[in-house]
């Protein structure tokens, strides 16, 4: 049983610091952030149809794995991780290789302890088993009786195909008389011939189920089916020894991936081999051999560091999912934040009786999937009665209840009241939803008790949305940001990780894996060498100075820069939002009234027309402004990396400065443009409107070529 003190607070011992912490804090709002921890391209995930590499993933499925139960589903996952590589812990023994990043979570179980645990990679040690087996999903299964399949099983080993019929060609008698009980059975009647040679061989013929030697559609199949296929193997390219483990062989991997994976969810580890490397008739020869065990120990395994270039994970959310790594399956851990939370409104139900609390997770069928399992493990080990009441969504204890909504749907966060509330994952749900649930989660947290009322978060630092304005942006003394720090294990951690880590990562993107910043860790930040720190500069616009602005032209979002020019360009003003060109004009002459204005706009605005029929360079023209426009706009590249090298340049030189404190939308842009898939400023998060209209004035003043020619201004 847990040990829970006078104060209602489990036995945190395997809390790592950060997430004690976060139980214990007492703040109006605790914070509670992390880096994902991840697995190498060649991981494969197992999906409805099969295996595949995880680099490769594509929106598919995945099969999940829930810890309470030991059943399997296949979901859609909450979020797919591919960042740059690093170092990674690989741990060998003869029936696994298994290889992660330190601080990856890991499953595990142990002689005397069979319940399922979960540990960081770096800290596993010779006492842990690394669970291998599990039930199969449940699925209707596939359209054959168990005689048919185990029929397909026999041709797949066994036979070839010509002419839209199967043809088997036998000596060894137990084979022979297999094969005619299951057509028996199936009630197809073979067509017998050539059996008078005295050769021994039984040579036959028939229509089959199914015309395919290819067994990857029962990926499909039920367990009941699985179990027929994990049978049936055994009498055709089987060998079975003493000790009772099987070994299948064959050329057809994906026959043989579709047998391991019945294996395995026989209770028994499986691991595919490729151990003749000489081309075998149409192919290599594999092997899948089954072990006595349902785990893999690590009491003989090596350990060794090794690089990759990149690395992958899944968010999923029962916390587990399956994998493949060089031939052995095993369950692994994703990247949530989930067990901290948990345990805190677990401690509130104990330390404050009848106070009901709440928990929002993104979306509802998270509950039953993650939620769920993790209060049945808190309520099991402190010996606590419960119930589940699905139709309200809420949790019912002796000690109070626990409201679960979900925050894609704002609406339901009504019509009861909470004295504490845990928001999980808040940055995953989308931004107009975001707004509503939080406003309405707020309201939900006003059940009177003597002490205050708090709102408690979980999440990752990838990306600048609500948690980042939240905590750093509206930062005060209520709120507490505690950030889980790959620093905090550094005792376990692999001679040279650290080290690995700086030779693979961009300082600031060091800051985020090392420290819990919040930056894009999914793709590199456009403007990644502008610090808010470094190019900061207090200066502000004097009485009739000249201006220089930046324009970019949208009808309805029209935005501009506004620039002076000491020895360095400075942007001391923005412009957001406006509706089209003649209110921009409008803005300018009522801050800048006795200034020379220079505009730098997009090029596009000597053909287009954002409010009349007249162009838009012609109304900035026509307001009195000088216009500096080429005839088309220089190349995304190129204007991106002319930014990035005035931010700051080989030399380590800043030759232009930002006053972040008048600039906040601008300065904000900078911090969170981030690249799409296909290696793009990304257009969608809309933070490349007003970046674009800065890179147009210092691309015309500050070109590369053009850099130390003299510029005349009118």
């Amino acid at each position: 049983m847990i040990f829970i003190d006078d104060n209602g607070f489990l036995n945190l011992s395997n809390l790592h610091e950060g997430q004690k912490e976060f139980v214990l804090s007492t703040k109006l709002h605790t914070g509670i952030v992390g880096g994902y921890q991840c697995l190498p391209a060649h991981t494969e995930h197992l999906t409805p149809d099969g295996w595949k590499t995880i680099d490769n993933y594509n929106g598919e499925k995945i099969l999940v794995f829930n810890t309470i139960t030991s059943q399997t589903h296949f979901e859609f996952p909450e979020k797919y991780i591919n960042k740059k590589g690093g170092d990674f812990i690989k741990f060998s023994t003869n029936t696994i290789k298994m290889e992660v990043t330190p601080n990856h979570k890991v499953l595990y179980t142990t002689e005397k302890i069979k319940e399922y645990r979960s540990e960081l990679a770096c800290k596993l040690n010779l006492r842990c088993r690394i669970p291998r087996t599990f039930k199969a999903p449940k699925l209707e299964g596939v359209q054959l009786t168990n005689s048919e399949i185990r029929l397909q099983v026999a041709i797949s080993a066994d036979s070839n195909i010509r002419n839209k019929v199967v043809r088997f060609n036998l000596k060894k008698q137990i084979k022979k008389d297999r094969i005619l009980r299951l057509l028996n059975e199936c009630n197809i009647e073979p067509k017998i011939y050539n059996n008078n040679t005295g050769d021994g061989y039984l040579r036959l013929s028939f229509k089959p189920p199914l015309l395919t030697k290819d067994l990857s559609f029962l990926f499909r199949a039920n367990a009941t089916q699985l179990a027929v296929v994990a049978d049936e193997c055994r009498y055709w390219d089987g060998s079975v020894y003493k000790c009772g483990s099987v070994e299948v062989s064959g050329v057809d991997k994906k026959s043989l991936d579709l047998i391991q994976y019945a294996i395995t969810t026989t209770g028994k580890a499986a691991s595919l081999l490729c151990t003749d490397k000489r081309e075998y008739k149409s192919g290599v020869m594999y092997n899948v051999r089954q072990y006595m065990h349902n785990y893999s120990g690590l009491r003989y395994a090596t350990k060794e560091i090794v690089k990759y270039d990149k690395q992958y994970c899944f968010v999923v959310s029962t916390g587990f999912f399956i994998v493949r790594q060089n031939g052995a399956i095993f369950i692994t851990g994703n990247s949530g934040k989930s067990q901290a939370a948990t345990i805190k409104a677990f401690t509130h139900l104990i330390r404050f009786p009848g106070v009901p609390i709440a928990y929002y997770l993104p979306t509802f069928r998270l509950f039953d999937d993650m939620l769920i399992p993790k209060f049945n493990n808190l309520f099991e080990k402190a010996n606590i009665k419960w119930q589940y009441n699905q139709k309200k969504s809420k949790i019912i204890t002796p000690y109070g209840e626990v409201w679960m909504r979900s925050m894609d749907n704002p609406v339901s966060i009504v019509s009861y009241s909470v004295g504490y509330s845990i928001v999980d994952e808040v940055d995953l749900v989308h931004a107009n939803k975001r707004v509503a649930a939080m406003r309405r989660i707020s309201s939900r947290n006003s059940y009177k008790k003597d002490s205050p009322n708090q709102i408690d978060f979980v999440s990752t630092p990838e990306g600048f949305a609500y948690m980042y304005d939240f905590f750093e942006v509206r930062a005060n003394n209520n709120k507490k940001l505690i950030r889980l720090s790959t620093l905090d294990n550094e005792d376990n951690l692999a001679v040279g990780y650290i080290q690995g880590l700086r030779e693979q990562y961009t300082e600031k993107q060091l800051e985020a894996y090392l420290h819990g910043q919040f930056v894009n860790l999914t793709s590199e930040t456009v403007y990644y060498r502008f610090s808010k720190d470094n190019n900061h500069i207090d200066r502000c616009y004097k009485n009739s100075e000249t201006i220089h602005v930046g324009l970019d032209f949208n009808v309805g979002n029209m935005n501009a820069v506004v620039h002076i020019v000491d020895s360095n360009p400075i942007a001391i003003d923005e412009i957001v939002g406006a509706y089209d060109t003649q209110e921009v004009c409008d803005i300018i002459k009522e801050r800048y009234p006795n200034s020379t204005v220079n505009i730098y706009p997009d090029a596009s605005g000597d053909s287009r027309h954002t409010s009349s029929s007249t162009t838009d360079v012609k109304i900035l023209r026509d307001a009195g402004f000088y216009v500096h426009v080429g005839k088309t706009n220089p190349h995304v590249k190129d204007r991106v990396s002319n930014m990035n090298r005035m931010f700051l340049n080989a030399n380590r030189e800043i030759n232009y400065y930002v006053n972040t404190y008048k600039c906040v939308n601008y300065t904000s842009a900078l911090q969170k443009l981030a690249y799409n898939n296909a290696g793009v400023p990304d257009k969608s998060s809309g933070f490349d409107h007003i970046t674009e209209a800065a890179g147009y004035f210092i691309w015309r003043l500050y070109k590369p070529i053009n850099r130390t020619m003299p510029i005349k201004f009118e």
